[in-house]
């Protein structure tokens, strides 16, 4: 299970319909309204209780296509969203990672799904590198709770 733009979290069950999602401190309990026939969760963690309701859109899926070693270095290097927020892009192998500067934050392999966009693996998030008219990549569209556009710098 996970959200929109969160990482896969383990759950647990330890009542009918009553999970508590690993290494955090949360809780999850799923309930039917029988008047709608429609199902809900509310997610418990310290503070105030978040209540999510089931939606007949479809989860979009990716398939990541092959993409030679050369062709994966060229998304390499830092993307700048504003000064505070950067997503440095790395290729280790023939793998890219992407990691945003923040406490907290992790590695994320992302995966081509077509030329010139990406999906995170372990995220609900997707890249799109922007190029200019000579096909050199200037910037990145960032999908993840909406849409965020970075400069590249480096």
């Amino acid at each position: 299970m996970y959200s929109k733009g969160g990482g896969k979290v383990k759950l647990v069950p330890y009542a009918k319909d009553r999970f508590y999602l690993s290494n955090q401190l949360a809780t999850l309990e799923f309930a039917k309204d029988i008047t709608t026939d429609s199902c809900s969760f509310i997610l418990q963690r310290i503070g105030t209780p978040v209540f999510w309701k089931r939606t007949e859109k479809n989860v979009q899926k990716y398939s990541a296509i092959p993409l030679s070693v050369e062709a994966l270095k060229r998304y390499t290097g830092a993307y700048q969203f504003v000064p505070e927020f950067v997503i440095t892009i790395t290729l280790e192998g023939n793998t890219l990672y992407g990691k945003a500067t923040g406490r907290g934050q992790m590695k994320q392999e992302i995966l081509p799904y077509a030329p010139d966009k990406f999906f995170a693996k372990n995220l609900d998030a997707t890249l799109t590198f922007m190029l200019n008219e000579q096909g050199v990549i200037t910037g990145m569209i960032l999908f993840q709770n909406g849409e965020k556009k970075a400069q590249k710098i480096n």
